[in-house]
């Protein structure tokens, strides 16, 4: 997961915080998404070699993973050519690729990129439909419905909710469904640090609520950077959580912290029995 979000093209959420940046707080949230869909598709697909795939990581733990979308069809390989002539760069497909290269865009004749000046570099890119199901979290969203069927297998998701309420109001829901008989709402994100917004926080378990959800659940897939804290914002109730780790290592079921407890898969934080209005 980590190999496709580092190769994903950053639109939706790259856009949205350049334009907030320049114009804080004058665009909604829901009009900044809608503008990133439709300038954001206009962008080239990044490519990147192993090498700098991912900061810290070295070349022979990344390259496997990239082998591996490339054989499943989600990523291609190719080869990187800096054109000196129109400074574009840009990306040939291996089976397009000639013995000399050719810039794509000015047809100069050109080299193609080299690591650190020694041997042809390979690079790798995400096919588009993927490319786009990464940056629109999509992948996040179905990681985490898998992890929570591992364990529930009889729960049943829907992932990447538009619900409409009876007063008109329309929300975004990233987790819909029914775990262990009961229903089940919340949000997945791709870093349990944005989760930090305690007031963000505070709104999705109220749209939680008003779905009438027995469970909330906030799942994170980079969970490091994080460290969990036992509550919920003050003003709401004080439900019982269970926390789930990714650790293939701790195999406990016993322990509290084993609410969602599949190995390579996200961290999930679970608040039960959430008090709905009016009960």
């Amino acid at each position: 997961m980590e190999s496709l979000t580092a190769l994903k093209t950053e639109r939706t959420e790259h856009f949205i915080k350049a334009l907030d940046h320049r114009l804080p707080g004058r665009i909604p949230l829901d009009e900044a998404k809608e503008l990133a869909r439709e300038f954001g598709g206009r962008m080239d697909r990044k490519f990147r070699s192993a090498t700098n795939a991912l900061n810290h990581w070295r070349p022979q733990q990344v390259t496997p993973a990239l082998e591996r979308a490339c054989e499943q069809g989600w990523a291609e390989r190719g080869l990187g050519l800096d054109c000196e002539q129109c400074k574009l760069h840009s990306f040939i497909p291996l089976q397009a690729s000639t013995s000399q290269a050719i810039c794509p865009a000015c047809s100069t004749p050109d080299r193609y990129g080299r690591d650190n000046g020694k041997s042809v570099e390979i690079m790798y890119r995400l096919n588009g439909f993927i490319d786009r199901a990464v940056d629109n979290g999509v992948l996040t969203h179905l990681l985490v419905v898998a992890a929570l069927q591992k364990r529930a297998p009889d729960s049943h998701f829907l992932p990447g909710v538009d619900v409409v309420f009876d007063d008109g109001d329309t929300k975004e829901v990233d987790i819909f469904g029914v775990y262990e008989g009961k229903v089940l709402a919340g949000e997945a994100k791709v870093s349990a640090t944005e989760f930090a917004n305690e007031g963000q926080i505070r709104r999705d378990i109220e749209l939680s609520r008003r779905l009438k959800a027995d469970v909330h659940v906030m799942a994170a897939i980079a969970t490091s950077d994080l460290v969990w804290q036992k509550r919920v914002p003050s003003g709401t109730a004080r439900p019982s959580t269970r926390h789930g780790r990714s650790n293939a290592d701790d195999e406990s079921r016993s322990s509290p912290r084993n609410g969602c407890h599949p190995a390579d898969v996200p961290q999930c934080a679970l608040v039960r029995s959430l008090p709905h209005r009016g009960s």
